[in-house]
């Protein structure tokens, strides 16, 4: 019996064939991070009271700084207050962790089937240059090419991922989840 998941991604990526080598590559992949970015984004804000886990957020800060402080100077009464509320406030982190995760379930398997689909169409080969060489990181994040480094798409793809996707998530009001 054949590999229909093999043959799946392979019938993808011959599809994708036009921006599966440089100069398209680049910004093909950097758009991919982008979508991949507002999908996670928007399963959050589906999934997830933002507003709610923004004040949990708070909260909790204000609570560690109090409960550091009080370590700190030695403050018995304010520790105990502290040490008395230190139950509610580990509540509200797993609620927060338990809500994080409900996206992620969700946003998991299309994120795998977007990084198989990749694999398959760059491989082994760079997608995007570096204007400079970078020896030390020759073979794990790239190849050293004429005009520079030649980075794999996992490191494109995590380098635009970061940059875009903070600024995106920013901007959509999800930034500090």
């Amino acid at each position: 019996m054949q590999d229909i998941w093999a043959d799946f991604l392979q019938f993808i990526a011959a599809l994708l064939a036009p921006v599966g080598s440089m100069p398209l590559s680049a910004p093909f992949v950097a758009i991919v991070s982008v979508l991949v970015a507002l999908f996670t984004t928007w399963a959050t804000k589906k999934f997830t009271d933002v507003d709610q886990s923004n004040a949990d957020m708070e909260e909790i800060k204000a609570w560690q700084t109090k409960f550091n402080e009080a370590r700190k100077a030695g403050n018995q009464e304010l520790l105990e207050e502290c040490m008395a509320d230190q139950g509610r406030i580990m509540k509200m982190q797993g609620n927060m962790m338990s809500s994080r995760m409900k996206p992620m379930c969700i946003t998991w398997i299309p994120i795998i089937a977007v990084f198989g689909i990749l694999r398959a169409l760059f491989g082994g080969a760079p997608v995007a240059i570096l204007p400079f060489h970078v020896t030390f990181l020759e073979g794990f994040m790239g190849t050293n090419v004429d005009g520079g480094f030649g980075l794999y798409f996992i490191w494109w793809y995590m380098l635009t991922s970061m940059s875009l996707g903070m600024m995106l998530r920013k901007f959509l009001g999800v930034g500090t989840m």
